[in-house]
């Protein structure tokens, strides 16, 4: 996905009050997916919300989504859109998980 889009999307999400959005550029360094954006919601609620927004955003943007897991009450929401992933967790979902430790370990951090 071009980098104009994934920063709209970003922009996105932040005006539908995430935060701690974090892009990974990991084209030529994984096998699975070229980028990942990694964003906090405020609650469970808001999660919930999120994920039917963006779902809605990405159609917008013609983004095919290849795959949506988990649920609101998990604090952790993955939508697969092949070549981008997007991760929306809880703050504390986040915690617990530190996606961000692996990813900052083993791949460039691109903001």
């Amino acid at each position: 996905m071009n980098k104009n889009k994934v920063n709209s999307i970003i922009k996105y999400l932040e005006s539908k009050k995430c935060y701690n959005i974090d892009y990974y550029d990991l084209k030529n360094k994984n096998f699975i997916f070229d980028q990942c954006v990694v964003a906090t919601c405020l609650n469970a609620r808001h999660l919930n919300s999120i994920k039917d927004e963006l779902e809605d955003f990405l159609s917008q943007k013609k983004v095919s989504i290849h795959h949506v897991e988990g649920k609101n009450e998990s604090g952790w929401i993955i939508i697969d859109c092949n070549e981008i992933i997007f991760h929306l967790f809880t703050e504390d979902e986040r915690n617990r998980i530190k996606l961000d430790e692996l990813f900052n370990y083993s791949f460039e951090n691109v903001k």
